[in-house]
């Protein structure tokens, strides 16, 4: 979703106050710590946006390599990690298509993968699978043995609106002032089965000016018991599953957001 490219600039300001970043991060290496197969030290924060996540950890002493398909957030990302004082290597790269001959401990993929599983056919739920199965791939490849995989979706009982997008309402216009901008956010939801179709409007008005971005993309909404089949079938198995990653809650159906942690098969032998 090279389309990010056109938010890049205040994405942050938006986002900063919606995902508890700081939270997760703790979170994630609570679980990075707990492992018992691997040392993580080295992660990779795959379509990494504006590297909010790859920042924390590599603050808190973790070799982070972030990638991402948008040019315009990497650019963010990489201002953000020099103003920080943290060496992250920051790198293009769609993650459907994660070819390199590094390996890492662990990957991250929060709130990317299933943006950036959207198919070049718009709204054809029956790619969503096989593109999900090519990314398995890359991310299988880039992975030491027993390595770790983080992810979030939203599954197929999560409580979304269905089935229209109904009128604009309070409930989906949010205003934001940081950083010199001031910003409206309207965003509408559609449910079409398994798919979740968004319709983002922002306003953003710097220095007089005001500019207007629409953003229009289909998420796709997995059964877990589907998802399960998909990591086992690209050599992954799920070793939990939670409802908030940042308390680390065990996942419970009718929640929004599912966590998914999977571990690479191994083909070492554990004494």
């Amino acid at each position: 979703m090279a389309e990010y490219d056109r938010i890049a600039g205040y994405y942050d300001a938006i986002f900063s106050r919606v995902f508890p970043y700081e939270a997760e991060a703790a979170a994630l290496g609570r679980l990075f710590r707990q492992y018992p197969e691997r040392e993580i030290r080295t992660v990779l924060d795959a379509s990494c946006g504006t590297g909010s996540h790859a920042l924390l950890l590599s603050k808190a002493g973790y070799q982070c390599t972030g990638s991402d398909i948008s040019p315009g957030m990497l650019e963010q990302a990489r201002r953000k990690a020099l103003s920080a004082g943290e060496s992250i290597e920051f790198f293009e790269r769609d993650i459907k298509r994660l070819a390199m001959e590094r390996r890492f401990d662990a990957v991250i993929s929060l709130y990317g993968l299933p943006l950036m599983l959207v198919t070049e056919s718009y709204g054809d739920s029956g790619a969503f699978p096989d593109t999900l199965k090519r990314a398995l791939l890359g991310i299988h490849h880039v992975l030491e043995d027993d390595g770790l995989l983080v992810f979030n979706v939203i599954e197929a009982g999560s409580p979304v609106p269905f089935p229209g997008f109904g009128p604009w309402c309070r409930s989906n216009i949010q205003p934001v002032t940081a950083n010199g901008l001031e910003i409206v956010v309207m965003n509408k939801l559609c449910r079409r089965r398994d798919l979740l179709d968004f319709k983002d409007v922002y306003f953003v008005e710097e220095n007089g000016r005001l500019v207007m971005e629409i953003l229009e993309y289909s998420v796709w909404l997995p059964d877990l018991r589907q998802l399960e089949t998909i990591l086992g079938s690209g050599g992954f198995r799920m070793i939990a599953l939670y409802s908030s990653l940042s308390a680390l809650e065990n996942f419970s159906q009718g929640s929004l957001d599912a966590t998914v942690v999977a571990a690479k098969a191994g083909t070492r032998r554990h004494g």
